[in-house]
């Protein structure tokens, strides 16, 4: 893995071959992180699918973790305004009357990858012998999908499932959390842990283009 900055924020990156087709799935898991202004720990696992040489071959099998969302609906190749469905699992059984958040980054808002400072390099300095000051570029404010703001909520039922339309391009984020064993936080209080599952899908723009007009009459 290779470390750089993304959305002003850390980030990794990696390269691989993928070996024969078929839908690989990518899993992310974070560090357990003290959250003070929530007063207690949170653990991410982040999900999505790639698929590979043009097969889909395998994108409805679980990745095998203890808590995860599994696609009921192909997760990729989906166009705005189609239905997403999946079913949340813990320990391979479903969770039924889990709330499932779900969020949009906005395709509009760029990455902006940068390589990681290096603390031990000297300052870029202009001739006058000040530093360069490196102007940010500008981003296009997040629109959000309601009213309500950005995050939309939908519930499971009693086998664990929940569909949600998305009715705008870019990628969603469908998250799933319980809780984990209490842990001590920095004063040696036992406080909870929140386990959070996120399964990432793409919808793509796929309005027809406009036939262009005729030259002449």
């Amino acid at each position: 893995l290779e470390e750089i900055n993304a959305f002003g924020a850390r980030a990794w990156r990696t390269s691989i071959v993928l070996p024969r087709p078929g839908a690989y799935h990518f899993v992310a898991q974070s560090k357990t992180g003290w959250v003070p202004e929530e007063d207690r720990f949170v653990q991410y696992l982040a999900t999505v699918q790639i698929p590979a040489y043009g097969s889909a071959e395998g994108w409805d099998r679980p990745a095998g973790l203890d808590f995860e969302i599994v696609p009921l609906s192909r997760p990729f190749g989906l166009c705005t305004g189609m239905a997403f469905t999946g079913q949340a699992l813990a320990d391979g059984k479903p969770l039924p009357g889990v709330v499932i958040d779900v969020a949009r980054l906005d395709p509009a808002l760029k990455p902006d990858i940068r390589e990681p400072e290096d603390p031990n390099a000297l300052p870029d300095e202009t001739p006058t012998g000040k530093e360069k000051a490196k102007k940010p570029e500008k981003q296009p404010m997040p629109q959000p999908i309601s009213a309500f703001g950005d995050v939309q909520q939908v519930k499971t039922d009693s086998q664990g499932v929940f569909t949600f339309v998305c009715p705008l391009p870019g990628w969603w984020a469908f998250t799933a959390s319980r809780a984990g064993d209490p842990l001590q936080d920095p004063e040696g209080k036992q406080k909870p842990l929140e386990i959070k599952t996120i399964f990432w899908v793409y919808l793509n723009d796929c309005t027809p283009a406009k036939p262009s007009k005729k030259q002449g009459a």
